[in-house]
């Protein structure tokens, strides 16, 4: 990623994409492709009870779609109008009159990085705020619109001036449908109100519980989780009433 000067004036962040990248892409996908092939021949590696050519599959799109930048121009626009009403979100805006699928014009954002405490704390920026404001931005994600930044680790989070939380880099994103999402609130309220009954049902609408044989271990297990591991301290009751507010 580059600094640069438009002609007037205004600067920009321009990500120019290393030469020959994509040839590299296709050498190594074919080869994994290979892998995932013997893989699903292979009954040491769970043949036919895994789908490992489906999971080359969304790894290849996956990959590919990261290296397209008029993709990924595309989704920081998406992800911009879903935060259009959240003055503390900022995305950089795409200069699209100088993005092309290999090299990427946006506005220049700086910040502080999210992981940097020290700087954060001796310019007086709240902890608190930030890391709120973070659970809130992605339960948004997550609940409301279903359009997630998938890759948020410090490099792609900053702290802007004013405050703000500015989101980088939409190369991965990932999206949650209408009915997954109704189904995580149940199992967030659920945990959050301590009633175990609630969770395994959750979990089980979400087909990540099988409902088979006797669930009473499972039950325990959990409601001791909800018992002996969370308190409702005061920042959880704020994350409550922000998943309140999502929803």
């Amino acid at each position: 990623v580059h600094r640069a000067v438009l002609h007037n004036g205004e600067r920009v962040a321009v990500k120019v994409q290393r030469p020959g990248l994509r040839k590299l892409f296709d050498i190594d996908l074919r080869n994994l492709k290979l892998v995932a092939e013997y893989f699903q021949r292979s009954e040491k590696f769970g043949g036919p009870s895994r789908d490992w050519i489906g999971i080359y599959d969304e790894c290849s799109k996956i990959l590919y779609e990261e290296i397209d930048y008029i993709n990924e121009g595309k989704n920081a626009d998406r992800f911009r109008r879903d935060f259009r009403n959240i003055k503390w979100v900022r995305v950089p805006l795409i200069m699209w009159d100088y993005t092309t699928e290999k090299v990427l014009t946006l506005e220049y954002a700086p910040g502080i990085k999210i992981n940097n405490l020290a700087v954060l704390d001796s310019r007086g920026y709240s902890r608190s705020l930030i890391a709120s404001r973070s659970i809130e931005s992605y339960l948004i994600q997550i609940l409301k619109t279903g359009f997630f930044h998938a890759d948020p680790h410090p490099g792609n989070l900053a702290i802007d001036k004013d405050g703000s939380l500015i989101y980088y880099d939409f190369g991965m994103m990932g999206e949650i449908k209408s009915f997954t999402r109704d189904r995580l609130l149940s199992l967030f309220y659920a945990v959050y109100e301590k009633d175990a009954n609630k969770v395994i049902k959750a979990l089980i609408d979400l087909e990540a519980l099988q409902p088979t044989g006797d669930l009473s271990p499972v039950r325990r297990s959990v409601q001791y989780f909800l018992d002996n591991l969370l308190s409702q301290s005061p920042d959880q009751q704020q994350t409550l009433a922000a998943i309140g507010e999502v929803a």
